[in-house]
């Protein structure tokens, strides 16, 4: 975990105000009337926020690094998108909802939060059922990988014993963030009116690799 310690408490909050400025920038480009202009100035806070928060964590450890590399791309995207939408001819949110689509919803589709707050969706409650399940089980797994890891080296070898822990770790990754955390996320949502719908969708049933990545892992980069 030494990988997502900041060596510079400082610079940690430097980045957390540089991606607080890219979202006021981004309530403020998404908001101008030209489309083309709009598009122009987003694709520069992209590269732009990406570049810069990369070159100013390199000190950092890779796991900061990383971190903030997603929320600057992450954050940026979002007004890509937002911009590509009022260019097809949708409304743009208000600022308010900018922000909680931007902030509190990894998909990318900002028309998905035009009526919050608004009529809960159906399907809320199944998700957010969906979700405890698969977080609850994502946590067990990760408990039992950190207890492998904790075995004595004369009980277990230690390459077996990193296997094991691997072995139980990524699957509890996945089941705590991509079933659990954004289903979550979608059941909360639909509750207060956001059309959000699971971003992850039983991608083991898949039967071609056209339709893993088209229809049931990481739909958010399938709309992006």
């Amino acid at each position: 975990m030494n990988g997502y310690v900041p060596n510079s408490p400082l610079l940690l909050v430097g980045v957390l105000v540089a991606l607080v400025m890219e979202l006021l920038l981004g309530v403020l480009i998404t908001r101008l009337p030209n489309s083309k202009i709009a598009r122009v100035f987003a694709w520069l806070l992209v590269v732009g926020m990406v570049l810069g928060i990369e070159r100013w964590t390199v000190s950092e450890p890779a796991g900061i690094r990383m971190l903030a590399i997603i929320g600057a791309l992450l954050f940026g995207m979002k007004v890509v998108v937002s911009v590509e939408e009022h260019a097809a001819g949708r409304k743009n949110l208000n600022p308010r909802n900018w922000l909680l689509f931007t902030i509190g919803w990894p998909g990318m589709r900002p028309s998905t939060f035009a009526e919050v707050p608004g009529p809960a969706k159906n399907r809320w409650a199944e998700l957010l059922k969906q979700g405890g399940r698969n977080l609850a089980c994502g946590v067990i797994l990760f408990v039992m990988a950190w207890g492998i890891s904790r075995i004595p080296g004369d009980t277990l070898t230690s390459p077996a014993r990193v296997w094991l822990a691997t072995a139980c770790l990524l699957p509890a990754i996945s089941l705590m963030m991509h079933f659990g955390i954004f289903n979550l996320l979608a059941g909360g949502w639909r509750l207060l009116g956001a059309d959000c719908h699971a971003l992850f969708r039983a991608p083991l049933r898949s039967t071609s690799l056209a339709e893993f990545w088209g229809r049931r892992w990481n739909l958010a980069f399938s709309e992006m």
